[in-house]
């Protein structure tokens, strides 16, 4: 209650101050960043309790003063009617975190975040204390895989489906409210920090990259479609891969790359149609432009076949997908300086990225009459910081919200190296098979790999994920 007052008193203090916020230095933007949130809130709090920080910029009032009356203006600037609460201050904290026991694992996993973090160690108990964290599953309005956060009784009340739906939760919690904050000595909840999430969808594997979660990949056949022979000419060597969402299409070459062969395939690996033989080069890798309905092929550098630009890394062929017969073919697509392995078309923002070793580099768009408009390369992490050095690169893929690059070390296993959509390194991932990857997609945010292993093979990787 005496809190509760002492808010009041303040609030009253707040709206009795005539104050103008006359200059850049005085809009709350206390870090600098070019807005005004929940960050600026903790960046003053600190400034007040150290007493060592005298810019300008958190004297919010105008008084030379950095005092409580500035922690009013900032509030009012953010959302005068914003519920937050304060878990950790100045290595210190009055919370415990509750929770049944079937769910101590991942709430010791929460306190030890905290700890990690701030040095404080917050209780898990069985027994509802406030003010606490409270974890609670089983939450049905939520659908199959959701969670919700609240304030209630200045405690923080963490909803979820079930156990998994808790493991993202905290992961979100993680990411937008403890990781975010490190840098100061406050740990604050605001009821906007972390959206809900009400779906009966399965979470996918951006979901638990998003959540910065713990990530195993596993490994799964789903068919073995081997090799090919047509008249006297075998496709023996599996090479790019995509999908529709309703087909599979996979490229298979013959072993000096004189030509190629596109296969179609249901989802269940049956056979629909084959192409003719084409001169698709090594046929590298392959992807599905959903805007344009085509596939489109990277021949990429072959050393056999070196006619028509084969050998030169920029040329791309357009392939239509019901009568799998070539729409286009040029030698220099790409343009000059540039060569490609693998490809990937972003559907959600109509944009093409293309790979080649070690290097990433993005095409805003292919016209419809089949013109690239526009480069950029932003590059890559190095090798070792990958830890892709041993490993070969193969295809690439995507799922609109990260891009994902194959990489496979001869009979051992095989990696995936994990970048978002603006070339930032996110983690490299182990799929524990030693059949040589060639290219991955998704469907219904399903990871699908292509492999070639005594010919074509389609596989799924399934994934756990786990807070930590």
């Amino acid at each position: 209650m005496k809190k509760r007052i002492l808010s009041l008193f303040f609030a009253a203090i707040f709206l009795a101050m005539s104050f103008t916020v006359a200059s850049a230095e005085l809009t709350g933007d206390c870090n600098k960043d070019g807005k005004v949130d929940i960050t600026d809130l903790y960046v003053l709090l600190s400034s007040l309790t150290k007493r060592s920080v005298k810019q300008a910029y958190y004297n919010l009032d105008g008084n030379d003063t950095i005092d409580i009356r500035d922690v009013m203006v900032l509030l009012h600037l953010l959302e005068p009617s914003q519920k937050h609460i304060t878990l950790v201050a100045n290595g210190y904290s009055k919370y415990s975190i509750c929770a049944d026991d079937a769910l101590f694992d991942i709430a010791n996993a929460l306190s030890a975040s905290v700890s990690d973090a701030y040095g404080v160690s917050i209780p898990v108990t069985s027994e509802d204390t406030f003010p606490c964290i409270k974890l609670a599953v089983g939450d049905t309005s939520l659908g199959k895989h959701g969670y919700s956060f609240a304030i209630e009784e200045n405690s923080l009340i963490i909803n979820a489906s079930d156990a998994q739906a808790l493991t993202y939760a905290l992961g979100m919690f993680k990411t937008n409210c403890i990781d975010n904050q490190v840098k100061t000595d406050f740990l604050c909840f605001t009821d906007d920090a972390v959206l809900p999430r009400e779906s009966d969808a399965p979470f996918t594997l951006s979901d638990a990259l998003a959540a910065k979660l713990s990530i195993t990949l596993q490994h799964e056949d789903l068919f073995s479609y081997g090799r090919k022979t047509i008249g006297e000419q075998k496709f023996t060597t599996a090479q790019g891969a995509c999908t529709d969402g309703k087909s599979f299409y996979f490229i298979i070459r013959m072993k000096d790359d004189s030509a190629c062969i596109i296969v179609k395939t249901d989802l269940t690996g049956n056979e629909l149609a084959v192409s003719e033989p084409l001169d698709l080069g090594h046929g590298n890798d392959m992807t599905y432009d959903s805007k344009y309905d085509r596939l489109v092929v990277v021949h990429g550098t072959s050393t056999k076949n070196t006619l028509n630009g084969n050998e030169n890394g920029r040329r791309l062929s357009f392939v239509d997908p019901k009568t799998l017969t070539v729409l286009y073919t040029q030698a220099n697509i790409i343009p000059a300086n540039y060569v490609a392995g693998a490809v990937a078309y972003a559907e959600n923002d109509d944009v093409y990225y293309f790979s080649a070793g070690a290097s990433v580099y993005s095409i805003a768009t292919i016209s419809e009459d089949f013109v690239m408009t526009y480069l950029r390369n932003p590059g890559r992490k190095s090798r070792d910081t990958e830890g892709s050095s041993a490993y070969t690169s193969q295809g690439m893929g995507t799922d609109g919200k990260y891009i994902y690059f194959p990489m496979s070390l001869k009979d051992t296993d095989n990696i995936l190296v994990i970048y978002d959509m603006n070339a930032k390194y996110i983690t490299t991932l182990h799929i524990p098979t030693a059949m040589e990857s060639e290219s991955l997609f998704f469907i219904d945010g399903e990871l699908y790999m292509f492999y070639n292993h005594k010919g074509a093979v389609m596989g799924k990787a399934p994934f756990t994920a786990k807070f930590e």
